[in-house]
């Protein structure tokens, strides 16, 4: 008897092991966004869109449809700079689905961002966590000399005002030749300036310019050859912003900011 006794009890303790569900199936369903709440979007010309995961603690035999918006007070980005829609899909039997955000890059700022809420999902509640995610645009062209060369405008401040030079191909595809660069400035001896690229990773590059002669300055004392040197930011787009220091033997002008669009 106390052998059945001992069995029986073991039976049921059996039983209960198998039936006791794990806690993540007895908690009410959340919605999330899974892998992070922020990111940078680097938005290419023509078609570019950006997923954005969004995951659901249980899997529905039915599709679910979620509802997400703007949240235009800490949305930074012009609404012209994306499109997207309200409503996506988590399909029956997934634990995840996506927000598709389109750039538009003729429109897209630098820096600004879009802030997206999650607000509400068939058969599961929005989590206290995790629930709001911020896309930050970047305007990004494929590094190409071919497209970097040509007509260009230098804004400078060191000589306050702005006009048009030409920039060609150097020996190799990071070098550039900015010809005459301060040739408009009506000063003798104007050089060719030479600029370097220097790629940090797939979206970063520097400008660097070693120090060279750019043209006499016969300012109201002639100080002879003045040589410009420094570095930069590279914008694959079009644009090169440096800082270059003006020297001459007797001393320095001090540092300006020299900006290069593409025309």
């Amino acid at each position: 008897m106390k052998k059945i006794l001992i069995i029986l009890g073991f039976i049921g303790l059996i039983s209960c092991e198998q039936n006791a569900d794990p806690d993540i199936y007895q908690s009410e369903s959340l919605t999330y966004f899974t892998e992070s709440t922020s990111a940078n979007y680097f938005v290419a010309p023509g078609q570019s869109e950006y997923r954005i995961q969004v995951g659901v603690t249980d899997a529905s035999d039915v599709d679910r449809e979620f509802t997400v918006s703007v949240n235009e007070e800490e949305t930074t980005a012009s609404p012209n700079a994306y499109s997207l829609e309200n409503t996506f899909t988590i399909e029956a039997g997934e634990y995840i689905g996506e927000v598709v955000v389109n750039g538009n890059f003729d429109n897209v700022v630098d820096g600004e961002s879009i802030v997206i809420d999650l607000v509400e999902i068939n058969g599961s509640s929005i989590a206290d966590f995790d629930n709001q995610f911020e896309l930050t645009f970047f305007r990004f062209c494929e590094y190409s000399q071919a497209s970097l060369v040509g007509e260009w405008t230098l804004n400078s401040e060191f000589w306050d005002t702005s006009y048009t030079v030409n920039i060609v191909a150097g020996e190799d595809e990071f070098t550039y030749i900015a010809q005459d660069l301060y040739g408009p400035t009506g000063f003798p001896n104007t050089q060719d300036i030479i600029i370097n690229v220097v790629q940090i990773d797939d979206t970063t590059f520097e400008l660097n310019v070693e120090k060279q002669g750019a043209f006499n300055a016969t300012f109201a004392v002639n100080y002879g050859l003045l040589s410009i040197e420094g570095g930069g930011t590279l914008d694959t787009c079009g644009e090169m912003n440096m800082i270059l220091e003006f020297t001459v033997a007797a001393g320095t002008f001090g540092e300006y900011n020299e900006v290069l669009t593409k025309n």
